[in-house]
């Protein structure tokens, strides 16, 4: 089942997937996200989940309350009526995520790569020369000026990965290979065009510039910003990274343990679909 700009595809029994193709793009995750709305609005008896990523939106549904085919027509009316309206907004909210750079916690885990595994590249050095900037603080205006579209949330919990909204600042880089073995909690990355932040020491394979001190995960859900949710992000979320020092890292880190801290969080805003492209036309991208 094809269509010019997506293809549907049986993943099991009681699974679909809505595949706009290996494209990494705010414009086609806002598609896949509004897909999602829809149907949450709309109310379809059957769909039990539906779960966006990069470039594709995956649905789980109930074969004995809805037939295949209905689903199958449902997503093409869905894609012709975003494909069609410019004036489709989608509510995201702006999460601002305090970011110090070049930090001795992730500079320490390269370092510790180098020792364990093979010499490489200073990470931000390498982000740098891939991306032709003239050092870190091109680097810093990159991703302090523009705001950045959570695309999906997971490899471990809570993970959220993005893309940057202005094409005009967006870097890519290569992922580590082999990856390291561990990666700090806080830490910030780059691999491909995805940024991630990793919530929890883990594994990781992108490049490392960065730290944040808030959490973005909370079982318990003490600090604010969790109150309907363990998980700080969702797809369709805006970053906005604001930079910080030493001091500010250590008032925000004890705040988050002594459970003070106060997200920044914008919880009302829409995001236009229309708009965006005008924006990308006017960027000359598009």
């Amino acid at each position: 089942m094809m269509d010019k700009t997506f293809k549907i595809w049986e993943v099991g029994d009681c699974y679909i997937m809505i595949d706009f193709g290996l494209v990494k793009s705010v414009e086609v995750n806002i598609k896949a996200t509004l897909l999602k709305d829809m149907m949450e609005k709309e109310g379809v008896d059957g769909i039990v989940e539906s779960i966006p990523s990069n470039s594709s939106l995956v649905i789980k549904y109930d074969p004995k309350i809805i037939e295949l085919s209905k689903i199958v027509q449902l997503m093409h009316d869905f894609l012709d009526r975003i494909e069609s309206k410019d004036n489709l907004e989608i509510h995201s909210r702006i999460i601002e995520v305090p970011i110090l750079f070049d930090d001795p916690w992730t500079k320490e885990c390269v370092e510790d790569y180098c020792r364990k595994i093979k010499p490489i590249e200073n990470n931000i050095e390498l982000i740098c020369r891939e991306n032709k900037l003239d050092g870190l603080e091109e680097l810093k205006y990159k991703y302090l000026f523009p705001q950045h579209w959570v695309t999906y949330v997971g490899f471990t919990p809570g993970l959220a990965s993005s893309l940057c909204l202005d094409p005009r600042c967006d870097l890519s880089a290569p992922k580590y290979n082999p990856p390291r073995l561990e990666t700090p909690t806080g830490a910030v990355g780059i691999g491909g065009s995805n940024t991630s932040i990793y919530p929890l020491v883990s594994a990781g394979g992108f490049q490392l510039f960065g730290i944040t001190p808030i959490p973005l995960l909370d079982l318990d859900q003490r600090l604010d910003g969790f109150k309907d949710s363990p998980v700080l992000f969702k797809v369709g979320d805006r970053i906005k990274y604001v930079e910080i020092d030493m001091d500010d890292y250590n008032r925000i880190k004890q705040q988050a343990a002594d459970g003070t801290y106060h997200y920044n969080i914008i919880p009302y805003d829409k995001f236009c679909l229309g708009g965006y492209r005008e924006f990308l036309a006017e960027a000359g991208t598009k």
